[in-house]
């Protein structure tokens, strides 16, 4: 599974985190220019993946993540415009790999997620207030 987010999440994952910073104009920390990116997965697209992954005629590996290759910086630029507040970053000269998982056996055999992201961080924001 990569980075699962959606409604009622523990506050200290990922998405929750940068909608906190975001509202209480906290600095987000970033690993070089943009922080790394990742391809985020909506709670009901994973759970929809899982499902369908229990009635395969056979055991196989497939990574669970979303349709949307987006930097940390991104996603909180997105938490910003949806909430009107502008996020602050901190940048460092650190770099970190990647976390983007290939999806493309996840579509073909389990779901292709539907949610995109602007949607699914919408549903959570609400759900954060």
């Amino acid at each position: 599974f990569f980075f699962v987010y959606g409604e009622r999440q523990n506050p200290s994952m990922l998405i929750p985190r940068l909608i906190n910073s975001v509202l209480k104009s906290i600095s987000i920390p970033l690993s070089g220019q943009n922080g790394i990116s990742i391809n985020p997965v909506y709670v009901k697209d994973a759970a929809l993946a899982a499902a369908n992954a229990l009635l395969l005629p056979h055991s196989d590996k497939i990574n669970i993540g979303g349709d949307e290759n987006v930097s940390i910086r991104r996603i909180a630029e997105m938490i910003g415009d949806l909430c009107g507040i502008k996020p602050f970053f901190s940048e460092s000269s650190a770099k970190a790999e990647n976390l983007i998982g290939d999806i493309a056996k996840m579509k073909r055999l389990l779901h292709e997620p539907a949610t995109s992201l602007r949607s699914g961080i919408e549903l959570a924001i609400l759900n954060y207030r």
